[in-house]
């Protein structure tokens, strides 16, 4: 039996020098998974964090954008309504003057009748400038759709002009 013992302290020695060479191989093994994953792990959450960010910037570009058309809209509508309120205007203006312009004329024939001269060249003068107005109105129409569109100084000027 003592020859047994030895060899079977040999075989069990030689059997747990295996098992700890397994042993510490599939340690060293777990760990370098453990590390990997944990790698991996990061990297997706940067990833997944980079896309995030990608996704809101998307969205407020996407509402910037919406917000620019819908004021560009709201813009282009009140031009529309300024230019729309300035012709009526105009044309008010020009039916107005019309109108004065004839009876000034009916007023001048009758004093021109009745022998009124200094009365007559007062009229004409009247309705000299009445014709004047009536025809810086149909031109201003143009300064003011321009100064509508073109805001600041220029749009000044050319009221000047026109």
């Amino acid at each position: 039996m003592s020859i047994i013992i030895p060899k079977a302290n040999e075989v069990l020695k030689k059997f747990l020098d295996e098992k700890e060479k397994i042993e510490t191989t599939i340690l060293q093994t777990d760990q370098s998974l453990t590390e990997n994953e944990k790698m991996m792990a990061a990297q997706k959450a940067q990833s997944e964090a980079i896309e995030r960010e990608k996704k809101i910037v998307e969205e407020k570009n996407w509402r910037l954008q919406e917000t620019m058309e819908a004021e560009k809209r709201s813009q282009e509508l009140q031009l529309a309504m300024i230019q729309e309120k300035n012709e009526q205007d105009r044309n008010t203006l020009i039916e107005e003057n019309k109108w004065l312009i004839e009876e000034k004329m009916k007023e001048k024939d009758n004093m021109m009748k009745e022998g009124m001269k200094k009365q007559c060249e007062m009229l004409e003068y009247e309705i000299q400038q009445l014709k004047r107005q009536q025809e810086e109105a149909k031109g201003s129409f143009l300064g003011n759709v321009i100064s509508g569109i073109l805001p600041g100084v220029f749009s000044r000027f050319v009221k000047k002009i026109f």
